[in-house]
């Protein structure tokens, strides 16, 4: 589905995606990413890089068993996203992040935040980040 002119997505669109799966939406035109999106089963790439995406409800991927890499370059975000899930690595380059105010799930281990225009760091923001390796 990558570089295709797809503009919305709605509950539920992908469920029980199972095997290990890749889900790449790449190069469209999503804005939004609403509650339960995704659903059931292990997936471990969802790639959403280079859309218009400015929004994702905190319950986008929380019905799913895990999710390894979480790709969101090149999108609008003003903040990071609140997200409850495991996730290992978090891709927010390329963005229009200010700050890092927090909020991120405990179990990442890499947060990518190049290329972005962050002019403050909360104190807290890493205060639950127990896993983080990399930034």
């Amino acid at each position: 589905m990558e570089y295709n002119n797809l503009v919305h997505i709605s509950t539920g669109t992908f469920r029980n995606v199972t095997g290990g799966s890749q889900i790449f939406l790449n190069g469209n035109s999503l804005r939004n990413i609403p509650s339960r999106a995704f659903q059931g089963g292990n997936t471990h790439i969802i790639n959403l890089e280079e859309n218009k995406i400015s929004f994702i409800h905190k319950d986008a991927f929380v019905a799913l068993d895990s999710i390894h890499i979480l790709r969101l370059a090149n999108n609008r975000f003003t903040e990071v996203p609140i997200l409850n899930n495991n996730l290992d690595t978090i891709d927010l380059s390329w963005n229009y992040l200010t700050s890092l105010e927090g909020g991120q799930p405990p179990s990442v281990k890499t947060l990518i935040v190049n290329r972005n225009n962050i002019q403050r760091i909360s104190k807290i923001v890493f205060a639950y980040m127990s896993s983080l390796e990399m930034l």
